[in-house]
């Protein structure tokens, strides 16, 4: 860029000087030529600083990729599927077996006798007792829908979450919906 700016000047600078009214000496007016000498060295300091700035935003960017290290995750505890990064998709299949299908019934039964025991509920008791019928008989069938068993489970579990009573029911609960694929805290 700089020997541009060297040639036009002098292009310029011998254009001036072979001119009429500027190749004699006249006092009290402008040098054209300082004027363009003035110009020359501001579009070199002008030209210089876009380099410098645009170098130092490389340089930058070259020290930030460096300095990016590989993202780590440490993973504690169940976990079916871990996704990261923009756009990712998974899918998990579950697929239960007959061992995995009577644990559930059985799971269900335990919090059934447990809700029939209870005296007063922040529930309904026969809607939720309604729900683990039909939760029993979801897991019991030759191929159960897997959707629908989470959300009876998870209905039954968030029915009673709260209620101390049936807090060794709920912690069984949170056996069989592990067996799904849905951990609990």
């Amino acid at each position: 860029m700089k020997e541009i700016i060297e040639g036009l000047t002098a292009n310029l600078m011998e254009h001036i000087g072979s001119s009429r009214p500027f190749n004699k000496d006249v006092t009290g007016h402008v040098d054209p030529t300082k004027q363009l000498e003035d110009a020359k060295a501001h579009a070199l300091n002008k030209v210089g600083c876009e380099i410098d700035l645009y170098t130092a935003g490389l340089e930058r960017a070259m020290r930030d990729a460096q300095q990016h290290r590989p993202t780590s995750v440490n993973v504690h505890g169940p976990v079916g599927i871990l996704q990261t990064g923009d756009y990712s998709t998974a899918s998990m299949t579950i697929t239960l077996d007959d061992t995995s299908k009577k644990e559930i019934v059985t799971a269900l039964e335990t919090v059934e006798a447990a809700i029939r025991d209870l005296q007063d509920t922040p529930f309904d008791k026969a809607e939720l007792l309604e729900l683990i019928r039909e939760s029993k008989a979801e897991a019991s069938e030759h191929q159960p829908k897997t959707t629908r068993l989470k959300g009876f489970l998870l209905g039954i579990a968030t029915s009673i979450q709260s209620v101390a009573a049936l807090r060794p029911a709920y912690e069984t609960l949170k056996g069989a919906l592990a067996l799904i694929g849905v951990p609990l805290a």
